[in-house]
């Protein structure tokens, strides 16, 4: 199911094809400081994949060009506001044993600023 289309991006519910970039995405270093969104498999990111589409909450944010997942840089360039930083909020340890420290930022945008963008009022948004 499509939710809505720009110029550039389709949000939609996730598909099983999705489980592939999801998994890079929350397999990566980064990521796993979130315990409970890490996925150690692809299988794991199937299953993933699957609760996520069931989720009316979840929504995949794809490149129209290509339908792929996009990256979370995204935020941004859909002039959301950075709203909040919690500066070293979680830890996870790295392979070598050194405890590392993650920086979770908290982004918005209300439904009347979406609804103006997609409207067209918002000339200076980035193509």
């Amino acid at each position: 199911m499509i939710f809505t289309t720009t110029e550039r991006l389709i949000i939609r519910a996730f598909k099983d094809k999705d489980a592939s970039a999801l998994f890079d995405y929350l397999a990566s270093p980064r990521t796993p400081c979130f315990q409970d969104e890490k996925l150690n498999s692809l299988e794991d990111a199937i299953k993933e994949v699957d609760r996520r589409a069931r989720d009316n909450g979840q929504f995949a944010v794809c490149l129209k060009e290509t339908d792929d997942l996009a990256s979370q840089k995204l935020c941004a360039r859909l002039h959301m506001r950075q709203e909040g930083c919690f500066k070293e909020f979680v830890s996870f340890m790295q392979g070598d044993g050194v405890e590392k420290y993650d920086d979770t930022f908290i982004f918005a945008l209300l439904k009347k600023e979406w609804m103006s963008l997609l409207s067209g009022h918002c000339k200076s948004a980035p193509r």
